[in-house]
Parts: C-alpha cells; sequence; structure tokens
C-alpha cells in the first residue's frame, strides 16, 4: 500500500463500518493511516494492514463471490467470505 491509494475497509475500525472506502494518506510499517469521509466530516482511520484491501481488488471479490460493488458486505460472514475468497486466490486455487 502506498499513499495516495484507494482502499477499502474489510473490518470495522474506530467506529468506521466495514466496507467503507477511503485513501491512504500515511503508511508506517502495519499501520495505515486513512481518510474516511463520514457524512459530511472527513474523519482519519489508524487502521492495521489486515484492516484493508485495495479498491480494485475488493471490486474483483465481490464480483467473485456475486455480490454487487454497491451492496457491500458489512456482516461478518460476508466478509470472511470475501477473505477466503482472497486466500484462495492468492493461493492459485481455481474457483467455480
Amino acid at each position: 500500500m502506498k499513499a495516495g491509494e484507494l482502499v477499502v475497509l474489510v473490518n470495522d475500525v474506530q467506529g468506521v463500518v466495514a466496507g467503507k472506502e477511503g485513501r491512504v494518506m500515511s503508511v508506517r510499517e502495519d499501520a495505515v493511516l486513512v481518510e474516511c469521509r463520514l457524512e459530511e466530516r472527513l474523519h482519519f482511520v489508524l487502521a492495521r494492514t489486515w484492516d484493508l484491501l485495495p479498491e480494485t481488488i475488493y471490486r474483483r471479490l465481490l464480483k467473485e463471490i456475486g455480490w454487487r460493488y454497491e451492496r457491500r458486505p458489512t456482516w461478518a460472514y460476508d466478509r470472511a467470505l470475501a477473505l477466503y475468497s482472497l486466500f484462495r486466490n492468492l493461493n492459485g486455487e481455481q474457483g467455480n
């Protein structure tokens, strides 16, 4: 991850729900400062790298598990499906 990249939270972090988009402001080891827009205000979230996915990968995963991008997974089961799909892709396994 690098500054300026669009990301999506895959876990709830500091009161910001999973599925929320943001822009990476700073990266330090495994901590990432993300700027998210909540209603009319900007909110800065200090997240771990495992709490985020780049937006392009997030869209691809949602498409693979049959979700439209506008319908974001916000429940633990849906996040688990998305993460399972990611790990399956990283391991080179072919899905149905």
